[in-house]
């Protein structure tokens, strides 16, 4: 096996997209295999910059990209492979003027190894890593001094494996985006929020974190999304924040010691929350809590819209300052299943409500 190869299989990158590795050019019968050209950035290399070899690559090329601070590059050809061109190399996209540091419209593309930094400004619309694509893979990649960390706008299928957000405003942000899927991601010390979905449908989060933020993991008005095993830790308000969603499920997530609340849903229905930890947190571990509608002209209020037909199973929410579980009034109203709540040792209670979960 060739040292190129033995990188696209080499465990700090995971494997490989198909196309990189056969570069097939027709999957007829009797085709030829179309040749998979190599092409190498770097200093003393063929290509001086990461947009260069892009525009001269074709479908299932590869390109391997030495350490190195590089140019903004914008990628809009399908089926590519951009990888540090070994797991020691560090190569650095600097967005310098640019809103976005690496841009990625195409799709079937592999981004692997990369450092993207310094995508600011003052528009909310600055991204170390901007995917508009579908179907790609980012894997293994870092965002540093950035608005936002990852953006995924309009785009769908795409997979984000074992990433880093490091100290940006927002780690990850999905807008109008579905079916995605983030495994492994990391999301520490977010100006902001770690994990942000808006407007998306569909969305799977499994073994991510986000801790030491403002808030870890924050969903408003999206709808079946999945959260395993995650957690988000020691952030300033809030672990887990849902607000205006059907449909989601939580299962196995420790959203635990921040310093208000570990799970806040508001306007919630449908949704099922399943061996979850909510432990420790400055108020409650689990707040259902109302959403007040006022008029916009009088400012009187119109009506309170609650949470409902949600189930909740085998969840903890001990130890913290206030509630294990606070339910707001019209929330109590709707038909919310608590069976099987671990909430004892709770400042004031285990909730609230009295007998709505197990212990004090």
């Amino acid at each position: 096996m060739k040292q190129s190869d033995m990188q696209t299989y080499h465990p700090d990158y995971g494997k490989s997209l198909l196309l990189s590795t056969l570069c097939l050019g027709s999957l007829a019968i009797g085709a030829p295999l179309a040749q998979c050209a190599e092409l190498v950035v770097g200093p003393d290399a063929e290509y001086a910059q990461i947009q260069e070899a892009v525009d001269a690559a074709n479908p299932g090329d590869r390109i391997l990209v030495h350490t190195g601070i590089y140019s903004p590059v914008v990628i809009a050809k399908d089926d590519l492979v951009i990888a540090a061109a070994s797991p020691r190399s560090l190569p650095i996209v600097d967005a310098g003027d640019s809103r976005v540091a690496v841009e990625l419209s195409a799709s079937g593309v592999e981004i692997r190894g990369i450092q993207a930094q310094n995508a600011l400004g003052e528009e909310d619309n600055e991204y170390a890593f901007l995917v508009t694509g579908d179907n790609n893979r980012l894997v293994g990649n870092t965002a540093v001094t950035s608005i936002h960390g990852f953006g995924l706008q309009f785009a769908n299928g795409n997979i984000l494996l074992r990433n880093v957000s490091n100290g940006n405003v927002t780690g990850f942000e999905t807008v109008v985006a579905s079916d995605n899927h983030f495994k492994g991601n990391s999301a520490g010390h977010s100006e902001f929020i770690g994990f942000f979905e808006v407007a998306s449908n569909g969305n799977e989060y499994v073994n991510n974190t986000a801790d030491n933020g403002f808030v870890g993991f924050f969903l408003p008005e999206t709808s079946n999304a999945t959260l395993i095993a995650n957690g988000a830790n020691g952030n300033v308000l809030d672990g887990c924040n849902i607000v205006t969603t059907t449909g989601v499920t939580l299962i196995e997530n420790d959203f635990s010691d921040n310093g208000r609340y570990g799970i806040r849903l508001r306007d919630v229905s449908g949704s099922f929350f399943n061996a979850n930890k909510a432990n420790g947190n400055g108020l409650d571990g689990i707040a259902l809590d109302d959403v007040p509608i006022f008029d916009e002209e009088t400012d009187e209020l119109v009506e309170v819209i609650g949470n409902s037909e949600n189930v909740f199973r085998g969840n903890q929410a001990r130890g913290n300052e206030e509630f294990g579980v606070f339910v707001d009034e019209e929330s109590f109203l709707g038909d919310n299943d608590f069976r099987g709540t671990s909430c004892s040792g709770n400042g004031l209670g285990g909730s609230n409500i009295p007998g709505l979960c197990e212990g004090r």
